[in-house]
């Protein structure tokens, strides 16, 4: 039996200055569908609701032991407005699968207090890699293993905003 749990437990425990995935009923389109909450300082995110537009990256990332798809989200031009997500498809396949089957995404907007500022869609520009990333047979990892890849992957590209660059400048090969 699944346990429901209350949106306000789950942003009590998030940390401010990140974005989560997580899956939700949507009575409007009756579908559960994949939502990120981004939670910030409240500031922070009126000047993100307010961006006239928003853009999303995709990019699946490999060490010897795992692979990784790292989702990120800009609003606006500022390299300051970029949050992140990394999925695990041997934890959050789930996830995946609703991301690949869903035309638009939804972005929660979540500020210290634990209050939604705002919410936002755009489309989802994510199908293809999504579909990639769960049609590769992979050997098993572990949460270790996973999370070393990360670790590398940040190490290595240093920034968000170096990431961005790098799948911008390889979208087209």
């Amino acid at each position: 039996m699944k346990q429901r749990v209350k949106m306000k437990d789950v942003f009590k425990k998030m940390t401010r200055g990140l974005m989560y995935a997580g899956v939700q009923y949507n009575a409007v389109t009756n579908a559960t569908e994949t939502v990120f909450i981004i939670k910030d300082y409240e500031y922070k995110l009126k000047l993100l609701a307010d961006s006239p537009f928003v853009d999303i990256r995709g990019s699946l990332e490999y060490n010897t032991k795992a692979t990784g798809f790292i989702y990120l989200v800009k609003f606006g031009q500022s390299k300051n407005r970029i949050y992140h997500h990394w999925f695990d498809k041997t934890m959050q396949k789930n996830d995946l699968l609703h991301l690949l089957d869903q035309d638009k995404v939804t972005y929660c907007l979540v500020n210290e207090r634990n209050k939604i500022v705002d919410i936002l869609a755009t489309p989802n520009g994510t199908k293809e890699i999504v579909y990639k990333y769960l049609s590769t047979i992979d050997p098993v990892w572990t949460v270790n293993e996973f999370n070393q890849l990360v670790n590398e992957t940040m190490y290595k590209y240093k920034s968000l905003e170096s990431i961005w660059e790098y799948i911008t400048e390889n979208m087209a090969s």
